[in-house]
């Protein structure tokens, strides 16, 4: 796909409420604590352009409600989401792993395009050059902040918060 070029659909645009779902369901499968977090779609995912930046902050996510849906064009729509996150997983400026724990919001926005099944799914990262990372996806040290936390310390905020929305961890 050359640069800046958008993915086709291949099939009828899906409704409003559709895309809600699919967008939906994409945070619920990317809860960091869930073994696939996400995995379901981003093997199918669009790169929508050929210029974002990777970017240097993941996020690791307790829980994801859709917002709203804005269809630019037929094949684009843009979703905004609130996030609850129990950790940062970021690499600083002298080239350390530091993953801070902590809970806080966020509101953020993806890109959504089929893919060549004519599936919409999110592509490429978010508005805030944030991605959705995945507890112990990373296999090399890492300095935890605050000191003495760990994976087991963002699986137990993860599942609070989950549960005080209601949700199964």
């Amino acid at each position: 796909m050359a640069a800046g070029a958008r993915p086709s659909s291949t099939g009828p645009l899906p409704d409003s409420l559709a895309l809600v779902t699919a967008f939906q369901a994409f945070l619920d499968s990317s809860v960091a604590t869930h073994q696939d977090s996400g995995t379901a779609f981003r093997g199918r995912a669009t790169r929508c352009e050929a210029d974002q930046i990777i970017p240097d902050v993941d996020y690791l996510l307790a829980l994801g409600q859709v917002l709203a849906v804005v269809r630019r064009t037929p094949e684009l729509a843009t979703m905004r989401a609130a996030l609850t996150v129990v950790g940062e997983d970021s690499l600083s400026a002298a080239g350390v792993r530091q993953i801070r724990v902590g809970v806080h919001t966020d509101t953020v926005e993806w890109d959504l395009a089929p893919d060549s099944s004519g599936t919409w799914v999110p592509c490429g990262y978010a508005s805030s050059d944030r991605d959705i990372g995945r507890m112990g996806t990373r296999q090399f040290p890492a300095r935890w902040i605050p000191a003495g936390a760990g994976w087991g310390t963002v699986a137990r905020l993860s599942d609070s918060v989950r549960r005080a929305h209601g949700l199964r961890p």
